[in-house]
């Protein structure tokens, strides 16, 4: 699920787990919010919002 996240992401699975590009915890949480949805639906809806974040950042 990791890879899965990542590839869609465009990052590193190592990104996940860096301590100095995520000290706070951030990706841990999000990671377990992650698990929690059951509904392929609000999944996608999720991965949707996430990546058209990363795009507009990348966009800045």
């Amino acid at each position: 699920m990791t890879a899965k996240i990542a590839e869609a992401l465009d990052c590193p699975v190592d990104d996940f787990f860096d301590a100095k590009s995520n000290p706070t915890g951030e990706t841990a949480d999000l990671l377990s919010f992650w698990a929690a949805l059951e509904d392929a639906r609000e999944r996608r809806g999720v991965l949707d919002y996430i990546r058209a974040v990363a795009v507009k950042s990348t966009q800045s």
